[in-house]
């Protein structure tokens, strides 16, 4: 395991985060709750309720709010909803479908090429964002708009585009009113600071000692359910924060394909870790693969650890193992010498396509 003494030095957090990634990751569930709340109270038209369908259109950060809310969803929802993120919608969005674009910064240009073919289909439309040209094109066609201040990344900011949906699908009775799942979210998040934040000792600190285990290595974490969402989080959440090489896959898909290349290269056994989130609130299907797949691990000489999800309701599972991940990206930011928050590759890609 690596030295995790720079990881108990107060001074390490102000040197490496001038960007205060930590603050970001600690205000999750006041995010969460402030988003919840305005978007509930949002004025949408009562033909809105109607909708057939519903798509979340968005790239990166923007994103990861929409799988969070299908994921969960899923079970309980009355009608579909799916995530997008591309240029144009699938073919079916017309009248009679939701679309809601997730942009942070309102200047995605997948985003807002999804929010004009929208338009142009006569689909029902909500924008979520803190202003640009998103903002700007709602307000031109008098699109409902959930518009918020907050300065961060993107990906900073997943309490809002997740809570916003939240109190829009809820709104419109697409799904079951979360309150009381929310506060229970925020009990477990609260909780962290004592469990999992910088004070902790690495010695009692979980997400510490994980983020020491993927040093040098490819984490690859895998997730079922509601989980499925959270364990892609943790993916980019490693890559953007962290810096680092990181895959993602699900359960029970993994289980038909994945496991059978677990043989190979054979530097996998020293390269590769993989992470399973757990959570008892799985179908119990899914969780009778687990002990099978940890086994083939083991004979692979793979690396492996189970994190089971805390909570009763699979929104405060979800939450509190999103900001789980979260922490465990930033300590391995730190322990990787790098700034958690700018991401100079995607800033070059950015300039070389032209993109905003």
């Amino acid at each position: 395991m690596a030295d995790l003494t720079i990881l108990d030095t107060p001074s390490t957090y102000e040197q490496r985060d001038p960007g205060e990634m930590l603050r970001h990751i600690q205000a999750l569930g006041a995010q969460t709750r402030d988003a919840f709340k305005a978007a509930s109270a949002l004025d949408l038209p009562a033909a809105y309720r109607d909708a057939t369908a519903i798509v979340v259109t968005g790239m990166g950060g923007s994103a990861i709010g929409g799988a969070l809310l299908a994921g969960l969803a899923e079970p309980v929802a009355r009608v579909p909803i799916i995530v997008s993120r591309s240029h144009s919608l699938p073919a079916f969005v017309d009248e009679h479908t939701l679309v809601i674009a997730s942009s942070y910064s309102g200047a995605t240009e997948e985003t807002l090429s999804a929010f004009d073919d929208a338009h142009r289909h006569g689909a029902r439309l909500v924008a979520v964002t803190t202003g640009g040209a998103l903002a700007e094109r709602a307000e031109t066609l008098g699109v409902p708009l959930y518009q918020f201040t907050y300065v961060s990344q993107p990906r900073a900011a997943v309490g809002f585009s997740f809570g916003a949906l939240l109190g829009l699908l809820s709104q419109l009775d697409v799904i079951p009113d979360p309150s009381t799942d929310l506060k229970e979210a925020e009990a477990l998040l609260a909780g962290h600071m004592t469990q999992i934040g910088p004070g902790v000792p690495t010695t009692r600190n979980p997400a510490k000692r994980l983020a020491a285990e993927f040093m040098g290595d490819i984490p690859v974490i895998y997730g079922a359910e509601h989980l499925a969402a959270v364990a892609r989080r943790w993916k980019t959440q490693l890559n953007e924060n962290s810096k680092n090489w990181a895959a993602w896959d699900t359960l029970p898909e993994a289980a038909h394909n994945a496991i059978a290349g677990y043989g190979h290269p054979y530097i996998a056994p020293e390269d590769m870790f993989v992470v399973i989130l757990d959570s008892r609130l799985y179908d119990p299907r899914v969780r009778a693969a687990i002990p099978p797949i940890l086994d083939l691990l083991a004979q692979a000489n793979v690396a492996e650890i189970t994190v089971t999800a805390r909570g009763a309701s699979r929104l405060a599972q979800a939450i509190a193992l999103t900001q789980f991940g979260d922490y465990v990206s930033y300590y391995l930011a730190l322990l990787n010498e790098v700034d958690p928050t700018p991401t100079p590759a995607i800033s070059f890609l950015k300039s070389r396509l032209g993109a905003a």
